[in-house]
């Protein structure tokens, strides 16, 4: 992946997946959705990482082993806030960021908005 800031979601929501599209569009900012998380190895530092629980067959491990140290601590990882036993796996893999559904759908203009201002 270039140098240029990206915003990288792992998630097969059409719906967010629009939402975050046109937030990072609006941002001037690359956007990629990916379907498997063997596809954020090429992921930069330069990157905002987004990763859907939910997505179908989501191995979070998997996630977190393609992610170096400080992709993993800033990647945000949302889902339903009744999986508790998905955050739980999250946060062991070394994730820190981590938000329920309601509130990432809520908060994630001003997300992208702060990635993009960096």
């Amino acid at each position: 992946m270039s140098e240029s800031p990206c915003v990288v979601l792992l998630c097969a929501d059409l719906m967010m997946t629009s939402a975050v599209s046109n937030d990072a569009a609006r941002n001037g900012l690359k956007f990629r959705n990916v379907a498997a998380p063997m596809q954020l190895n090429d992921c930069t530092d330069n990157d905002l990482i987004i990763i859907d629980l939910a997505s179908p067959g989501l191995n979070i491990q998997q996630a977190a082993t393609v992610l170096n140290d400080h992709l993993r601590r800033s990647a945000i990882v949302y889902g339903p806030h009744v999986h508790h036993d998905r955050f739980e796996e999250a946060r062991e893999a070394g994730f820190e960021r981590l938000m329920a559904r309601g509130r990432f759908n809520m908060e994630v203009s001003q997300i992208i908005n702060d990635f993009a201002a960096k």
